[in-house]
């Protein structure tokens, strides 16, 4: 390799032919105070063996075939891929992408670069790659072509868009190499088309430096003719232009998206389609087996139906008041505004299939109930697999309903609150003991049982009732000051 003294007259990876004293490459951008010594005069170098980017023997040479990657140290495994990663960024010339990955795999060499002298290494050069994808990523965006201009566009873009990254790529390996792992990047270097780095055993032609030169300053020049050429514009026929509708595309929504219910405002979350595991193999018997469903794509309201949303479909007519309006030491609970974000209680599953009819919803199926409770990691609880006391409002912690918004910890993998407690809630199903299923696609509960399923648990139930996967069942008609209810809807209702 080489040092910074009058003896460098060429960057060590790009080949730019360099002034004395220079510590920094001004084409690709290396850092030549990182390189090691060598007293190689560079009229020599120059004469013999060009730029390194052409030359097999810079790459360090082994006397045996490097160690497959299944060999290599976990640690050192783990790096390989976040920079193959990058490189296929780079070749999708995603830059975003490509700088993502380089700044894992920084924070990753810096973590162990005391275990691996590669990684050492590429802590110290890493930081150049980055730099550099960050200049190209600032670089404004260039305008859109006028007419006839295309083909010189998608020159000058191509011409842009890979190169610095693949030198500054090719910097990164070299210096790893030079620290004497061969065995980790002899595997990427094949993953690296674009490096322009010439695996072990296959031989170019090489030229002096002078005559590469040379030939690209001949490339330049055809290249800014080609850029630079008037084009000839042959007349075109005026074509009538008539009006025509443009489509409206709606993005689709993704894992952790949300929108608001026109009709009764409520936050509501969406569940990917998919599959997850339901049941439990070691719960109560109503819970087992545990079983694969697949469901369609949905979303499911972020809390339990309030009362002030329930007043609003009894006021429009379309659903009957709760049978009662207290409940035990309040007086007077549906009605009073300061329990107006508090769950609606003493209503029926009748009473709850009316109100998501009225605001343009549906009763969750118990499968949709607990997807969204529990997510797809087969978790036991909204948060996880341990019961922590103060999560929710379960266990008579303060033994009656609270505000829906009050226990924040009790959120479900998709946002949705008071899954594990506060109030029971209805769900569409029909109750009946689950059976050696197999898998199932969007169930919709048996059509025959033992009233209709309740889930969730409410603030009297204890750590084993609030579990994501428990079911417990009442006649439809029951009211109770602990059960009530939310709603769902159907991504393509």
């Amino acid at each position: 390799m080489f040092k910074t003294t009058p003896d460098i007259h060429f960057c060590p990876t790009c080949g730019q032919a360099l002034q004395p004293g220079q510590t920094e490459c001004p084409i690709c951008g290396f850092d030549l105070t990182q390189v090691q010594v060598t007293d190689t005069p560079h009229e020599k170098q120059a004469e013999t063996t060009g730029p390194v980017f052409l030359q097999t023997q810079h790459i360090k040479k082994v006397d045996q075939e490097p160690a497959p990657a299944e060999n290599l140290p976990s640690g050192v495994k783990l790096f390989q891929k976040m920079l193959d990663q990058a490189g296929q960024y780079e070749r999708a010339e995603d830059l975003d992408g490509a700088l993502g990955e380089y700044r894992r795999a920084l924070a990753f060499a810096e973590e162990h670069k005391e275990s691996d002298p590669s990684l050492k290494i590429a802590a110290q050069t890493l930081p150049q790659l980055i730099r550099r994808t960050e200049q190209l990523l600032a670089q404004p965006t260039p305008p859109l072509p006028a007419p006839g201009e295309e083909n010189k566009k998608l020159v000058i873009n191509k011409s842009r868009s890979i190169k610095p990254i693949t030198v500054i790529g090719l910097v990164l390996l070299v210096g790893i190499l030079a620290a004497g792992s061969g065995t980790i990047f002899h595997n990427i270097f094949t993953s690296y088309p674009h490096t322009g780095i010439i695996p072990t055993g296959i031989t170019l032609e090489t030229k002096p430096v002078n005559q590469l030169l040379a030939a690209a300053s001949t490339t330049t020049a055809t290249l800014t003719s080609i850029i630079t050429a008037t084009p000839t514009v042959s007349p075109t026929p005026t074509i009538t232009s008539t009006s025509t509708l443009t489509p409206t595309i709606t993005p689709l929504p993704k894992l952790g998206s949300s929108q608001i219910s026109p009709i009764d405002k409520m936050v509501m979350f969406f569940v990917p389609a998919g599959i997850f595991s339901m049941g439990s193999d070691t719960g109560p018997i109503d819970t087992r087996p545990m079983h694969p469903v697949t469901l369609d794509a949905y979303w499911i309201d972020g809390t339990e139906i309030t009362n002030s949303m329930y007043a609003q479909c009894v006021n429009a007519g379309n659903c009957a008041p709760p049978s009662q309006v207290d409940t035990t030491g309040r007086s007077i609970y549906f009605g009073d505004p300061q329990y107006d974000e508090f769950p609606v209680v003493y209503v029926s599953w009748g009473d709850a299939v009316a109100y998501c009819k009225w605001a343009g919803r549906k009763l969750p199926t118990e499968a949709e109930w607990e997807k969204a409770a529990r997510g797809t990691d087969g978790r036991t609880y909204p948060w996880g697999n341990t019961y922590v006391l103060g999560f929710s409002n379960s266990a008579n912690i303060i033994g009656v309903t609270s505000n829906v918004n009050n226990f924040p910890s009790d959120k479900s993998p998709y946002g949705a609150l008071d899954m594990a407690g506060n109030v029971w809630e209805w769900v569409n199903d029909k109750y009946e003991k689950y059976s050696e299923l197999s898998h199932q696609n969007n169930p919709s509960g048996p059509t025959s049982g033992e009233g209709r399923v309740i889930r969730g648990g409410s603030y009297t139930s204890n750590l084993f009732n609030v579990r994501a996967f428990i079911r417990s069942n009442l006649d439809e008609n029951s009211v109770s000051e602990n059960i009530g209810f939310r709603c769902a809807q159907s991504q393509n209702p």
